[in-house]
């Protein structure tokens, strides 16, 4: 069996060398194949030197000058000739017994698209709040629960089901994130499954950089306005109603809220601080307003302590 493990990159050479690495490190069986696909979306090919010190991964590396994170998915999937396809982001590193797990998962469950979580590794220097808070961490559910929707962090899928819906990222969805779970959600429609399992550990690299108020704010505020453009395109005229009324309670209050519990706790002024920006977030996606987050937040490379 041959599994295709695509990775889109912009500008994060040192992550890159460290995903790669732990991609090396997958213990499967001799039955399965693997190659690396990593598409580049920097037109200076800051990937490309990375790449060369991996080439026993079997990589495919392709360069994409024209920015989008949706037209570098759908080069991975032009190029990606396994059975099945599994999705990292290049700030992320693989536990080793991942591929397997996700594998083993697809086996057992026979669902079209297995995905599992991501644990943040914090900067030892991140603030107290930070790691607090839980504004950071991901969801996570009980292996072999059927989810409605996942993202691309940590997923593996099988070529079958993607050709039969003739399935692509939406790339006008442009710089403004959220096409992954698009993607997904036109994947359940037309007919798939996706069954969560809890022991494909995949790791997240939280950079000092992004350890502060600003930038989970703006963060927040971004995964509200994607989740209001989904409902807006998804969702009925009785649910875009009630997604209005929702947040503007939840929004007015929270902002009147975060104040003063910033000056009682900074851990707690930061969790209302989170509904806030998320909740005037979903606002302005169901009213159809977009925000361009890594048109921001390009996501220049850190290097590791």
């Amino acid at each position: 069996m041959k599994i295709s493990i695509c990775i889109g990159t912009y500008k994060r050479p040192l992550l890159l060398q460290r995903l790669l690495a732990s991609i090396r490190a997958q213990r499967v069986g001799g039955d399965v194949e693997i190659e690396t696909i990593v598409v580049d979306n920097d037109e200076h090919e800051s990937g490309a030197r990375t790449c060369q010190e991996f080439l026993d991964l079997a990589i495919v590396y392709i360069k994409e000058p024209m920015r989008g994170i949706a037209r570098v998915r759908n080069r991975c999937l032009d190029q990606a000739s396994g059975e099945l396809i599994a999705f990292l982001d290049d700030d992320e590193r693989a536990s080793e017994e991942w591929l397997a797990t996700l594998l083993g998962a697809m086996r057992r469950y026979g669902a079209d698209v297995i995905s599992g979580p991501v644990l943040v590794e914090y900067d030892e220097a991140a603030p107290a709040w930070v790691k607090e808070c839980g504004a950071y961490e991901h969801s996570r559910y009980q292996s072999g629960l059927e989810i409605p929707v996942c993202g691309t962090c940590n997923v593996l899928m099988t070529r079958a089901i993607v050709s039969s819906g003739m399935l692509r990222f939406d790339e006008t969805i442009g710089l403004g994130g959220g096409e992954d779970t698009d993607f997904f959600k036109r994947l359940v429609d037309a007919g798939g499954r996706i069954v969560w399992e809890d022991k494909a550990i995949v790791y997240e690299y939280l950079p000092l950089e992004r350890s502060t108020m600003v930038w989970l704010v703006q963060r927040k505020y971004h995964n509200g306005v994607v989740q209001g453009r989904h409902i807006r395109r998804w969702g009925s005229t009785k649910q875009w109603i009630v997604l209005m009324v929702r947040e503007v309670s939840v929004g007015l209050t929270a902002v009147v809220v975060c104040g003063p519990a910033l000056v009682v706790s900074t851990t707690l002024g930061v969790k209302w601080l989170v509904r806030a920006s998320r909740a005037i977030g979903r606002l302005m996606g169901s009213c159809g307003i977009t925000y361009e987050e890594y048109k921001h937040f390009p996501g220049p490379d850190h290097a590791m302590k």
